[in-house]
């Protein structure tokens, strides 16, 4: 079944694109796309043209957490919005981003915190300070299950998907 996503930035702007519904739960739902856009060097982890991510968004966690794979399903690595938490919808979710972002690679298992600068500048600290607060929590959780190796940081490789698994291309992107 065909999903959309819609990542809202807090500069307003709001990427869509379509994905493919795999597992819709009362604690998560999980998309599969791939990556047609053109490389994205975070330094850390680089998505590449047709890689293969698996995207879990949970309503009551405050982050997302996008599994990428090679086009071969070897796990790159784990990329982690914190954000607050998504709103689901029959056919599509909403995530609000909060800037931050952690990159988890596989082996050796290493955290990457990003976007830390940004962050602190944005000022959500002073601003919201409870979401500030679930924020810090958030980041906590995902380090320590990502350290565990507990779920979604499995250390699988992806299985054979359906072949007609939509690209992930924005279907609009708001300014």
């Amino acid at each position: 079944m065909q999903y959309t996503v819609h990542l809202h930035k807090p500069n307003g702007r709001t990427i869509s694109y379509a994905t493919t519904l795999l597992a819709y739960t009362a604690e998560y739902v999980l998309l599969h796309a791939r990556w047609t856009m053109p490389p994205m060097d975070l330094g850390v982890l680089c998505f590449e043209p047709e890689d293969v991510l698996l995207e879990y968004f949970y309503p009551t966690r405050w982050y997302n957490v996008f599994a990428l794979y090679t086009p071969t399903g070897t796990l790159k690595g784990w990329y982690c919005n914190l954000a607050r938490p998504a709103r689901l919808h029959p056919a599509a979710v909403e995530s609000d981003d909060l800037l931050l972002d952690l990159v988890v690679l596989p082996e050796p298992r290493t955290l990457h915190l990003l976007d830390a600068e940004e962050y602190a500048a944005w000022g959500l600290a002073q601003h919201d300070p409870a979401a500030h607060a679930a924020v810090q929590a958030a980041l906590a959780e995902l380090s320590a299950l990502a350290q565990a190796g507990a779920p979604p940081f499995g250390m699988q490789p992806l299985e054979p998907l359906d072949q007609f698994v939509p690209t992930l291309m924005p279907l609009e992107m708001e300014m």
